[in-house]
């Protein structure tokens, strides 16, 4: 596709229905998304009201980490198999289901806290199932062009959700234990309207390949996406890329939430502090477009470890939570950025057949580590206080920040209009 060819293209989707139905489904998703992080915050604070056991708490919590990489693959395979709109619609309805069967029970007595693990980790493969099937989607209803601004919007949504969900989470279930469940219910309704509204078919192309039957020919399936990905440099290197940064932020986060705490904030003026973060994403989704004409994309890329490497080490002397949250909103700005570089990019160039499992491999590598930068800086940061802790994550930043500078393949990323023609 040629560059006049993009803009034609741009301009019909502005016009036309394309557009129209990708506003729609963003503003589902919205609402459905601020539900599902209002209980992941009511989930484990029901359980600990109910049982008093900060474990039992924790293993809702859990349940509902172990659900992503136990699920993504096949949850690419069903992208890649069946019309995304029905996958759309089954992920909002079970979570309809789902969090029903706690309205149920919290009206005859107390929900076990097995059916809250069960519940949560229902919740969230079911959303992964709706983030792995909404790549291809956006291929269907977004020109090339056009992509990086939709993934910054898509970025900038779940930002908003992260902002809104949690406080709202503990608000309503302080004014009635039954009132997040029935809130992300209604938001996940407002997701199936959503989806209804879109007519644009949403069936991925056929790959005109037999699948071999049984347990090892669905395997060699799902880990087709991770094998395509890996063979291609710029998309191997953005994912390694990503699962190095994703156990930066993980570590950032927990590291600015004890450096607050150790010097005296509360947990109101934390809130405040990730509230401010949290705002630096939605902000990404607004400037995204504008910045990124001004930018190339390697630094759209590399951004975001560096000012994670210029953010980390002024924590040895800065402990206000305010001040630790506006100095982090860029980061998170710079996340939306990054992200919309390369998952444009990514679902640019891949085959609609394999949408849904590069999008699952991507995700499942750039995720595999984040859960061991908050294990490491507690573990620091206990043993060893503070300075230790942010002379650790200040070590790795480099590091990372070294990778993206130096990766050639992230110097060199291909252009949309290349990708598109792919």
């Amino acid at each position: 596709m040629s560059i006049r060819d993009g803009e034609i293209a741009c301009d019909r989707w502005r016009s036309r229905r394309g557009g129209r139905e990708f506003l729609t489904l963003m503003a589902g998703q919205t609402i459905s998304d601020a539900g599902s992080q209002a209980t992941t915050v009511a989930l484990p604070l029901l359980a600990l009201l109910i049982s008093g056991s900060p474990f039992e708490a924790g293993l809702v919590g859990f349940a509902r980490a172990l659900a992503y990489p136990l699920t993504a693959l096949p949850a690419g395979v069903a992208a890649d198999r069946c019309d995304r709109r029905r996958l759309l619609l089954i992920s909002a309805l079970g979570r309809v289901a789902a969090m029903a069967t706690v309205l149920v029970t919290l009206l005859v007595g107390h929900p076990p806290v097995l059916e809250l693990a069960l519940v949560a980790f229902a919740d969230s493969a079911l959303w992964t199932l709706a983030a792995v099937t909404e790549r291809g989607v956006f291929r269907a209803l977004v020109p090339a062009p056009e992509l990086p601004r939709a993934i910054a919007l898509s970025q900038g949504r779940e930002a908003a959700a992260s902002i809104v969900g949690p406080p709202l989470g503990g608000a309503l279930l302080a004014a009635g234990r039954a009132l997040p469940f029935a809130f992300d219910a209604l938001s996940s309704v407002a997701a199936i309207v959503a989806v209804l509204r879109v007519r644009t078919p949403l069936a991925p192309a056929a790959d005109g390949r037999r699948v071999a039957a049984g347990f090892r020919g669905a395997a060699t399936h799902a880990v087709e996406g991770i094998r395509w990905l890996w063979r291609r440099p710029f998309m191997r290197d953005g994912a390694l890329l990503y699962t190095a940064a994703n156990l930066s932020l993980s570590a950032l986060e927990l590291l600015a939430l004890l450096v607050a705490q150790h010097f005296g904030a509360g947990t109101g003026a934390i809130g405040l502090m990730f509230a401010i973060m949290g705002v630096g994403g939605v902000l990404g989704a607004l400037v995204a477009n504008r910045v990124t004409a001004f930018i190339s994309p390697r630094w759209a890329i590399a951004l975001e470890p560096c000012l994670v490497l210029g953010v980390v080490p002024v924590l040895l002397v800065v402990h206000n939570p305010v001040v630790i949250g506006v100095l982090g909103a860029p980061v998170f700005i710079s996340t939306v950025l990054g992200s919309a570089t390369v998952v444009s990019r990514r679902v640019a160039l891949t085959p609609d057949a394999l949408q849904g499992r590069v999008q699952a491999g991507a995700s499942l590598i750039a995720t595999s580590l984040a859960w061991i930068g908050p294990l490491a800086v507690g573990a620091v940061f206990a043993g060893f206080g503070p300075s230790a802790a942010v002379l650790m994550v200040t070590g790795w930043a480099l590091v990372v920040t070294t990778g993206a500078l130096l990766s050639p393949s992230l110097r060199h990323p291909p252009a949309l209009e290349t990708a598109a023609e792919s």
